[in-house]
Parts: C-alpha cells; sequence; structure tokens
C-alpha cells in the first residue's frame, strides 16, 4: 500500500493501483507529462512496486511487449522443464484430445458419410476405401526392369516381382533353376 496525492494505491495484479489507474504512470505523467499513444510505462529493474522515476522510462508498446515475451517464454520454458510443467503439460494435452470435437465428414473414395475428430486428416471412411484410392491414384507404383529381358514395367512397390510377364518368369525361374537340379540317378540291375 502507497500513498500518492493524497490518495491510497494497493497491489493489483502486482502494480500499485487505484480503480483502474496504475500509480507508475500518474508518476510518470505528473513528472515527465503526458503519455504518448502507442506508449508504455517500463519499470527497468523488472520490480513493478519501484515506482521511482529513475526506475521508469517510456517505451513503444510493440518493444514493451517484446522485451517481456523474451523474460516470460524463458521463465515458461524453464517451468515445462521441471516435473510440475510436464505433468501440467501432459494434463492438458488428455483435456484437449479427449475433448476434441467431432466432424462429420464425407469419404472422398465411397461418398459416404463418416465421422472423426481429426479433420486435418480424415479423408475417407475406413483403410478400405483409402488403399483403394491410394491405387487408383498410382501412389505406389514404380518403374522395374525385367530381369529376364530388360523391358521396363510398372508394378506396385511392395510386390516381389522381378519380371515383366508369365513368359518371363518363366525364363527366370529356368534360369535359376539350373544347376540346382538334382540329377536323377538310374539304378542298373
Amino acid at each position: 500500500m502507497e500513498e500518492f496525492e493524497g490518495k491510497v494505491f494497493r497491489i493489483q495484479q502486482g502494480y500499485l493501483a487505484r480503480g483502474n489507474r496504475r500509480l507508475h504512470r500518474l508518476i510518470w505523467q505528473k513528472l515527465k507529462g503526458p503519455i504518448p499513444k502507442g506508449f508504455d510505462i517500463h519499470h527497468k529493474d523488472g520490480n513493478k512496486l519501484n515506482n521511482s522515476i529513475d526506475n521508469l522510462e517510456c517505451i513503444s508498446h510493440a518493444e514493451h511487449l517484446s522485451m517481456h515475451m523474451k523474460e516470460n517464454s524463458q521463465k515458461v520454458h524453464e517451468w515445462h522443464k521441471t516435473e510440475e510443467g510436464r505433468k501440467a503439460l501432459g494434463e492438458h494435452a488428455k483435456e484437449v484430445w479427449e475433448n476434441r470435437k467431432v466432424h462429420t465428414l464425407t469419404c472422398l473414395q465411397c461418398g459416404k458419410e463418416f465421422q472423426a475428430k481429426q479433420i486435418d486428416r480424415a479423408k475417407y471412411c475406413d483403410n478400405k476405401c483409402e488403399q483403394t484410392a491410394r491405387r487408383k491414384r498410382g501412389d505406389d507404383l514404380v518403374d522395374r526392369s525385367c530381369v529376364a529381358c530388360g523391358k521396363i514395367f510398372r508394378i506396385n512397390k511392395y510386390h516381389k516381382t522381378l519380371t515383366c510377364g508369365y513368359v518371363c518368369g518363366g525364363v527366370y525361374r529356368t534360369r535359376n533353376a539350373k544347376g540346382k537340379r538334382k540329377s536323377k540317378k538310374i539304378l542298373v540291375t
């Protein structure tokens, strides 16, 4: 509690104030003149209760905000590293996740309506529709060179096929089978 010009100022939100009038602003106006529009009165030492004119400076609102954002962001960053901070963040994340709004969307593949909580990701009603759409778009197609004839062919990248077709597959299997065949022994009696 402090007195200025016969009026009592009490601590409100960390500042000495009376109603919505803050003491540091009144002191600046009395000793230095009016505060220009878009400017704030800043406590140089960071102590909001030290309203000595030597501790006050008039700076732009943007500069003042930037100055305090840097200070607060460092404090917040440090707090997040504490056990209490991690616990609070975890609880907040769970609360946000559980309270997500359910949206009704239309499947891009089959046109059926479905409900989802993540509207930025949900495009299909189920995995079957998503896979069908991937196949139609050709997302998983790659060019391969046939090991039998050298011809380039397109195939799903998850398939193990090495040849372009049935005939080349036979040629490939025949080539690889040579030397692996066991010779049949004929018994002569």
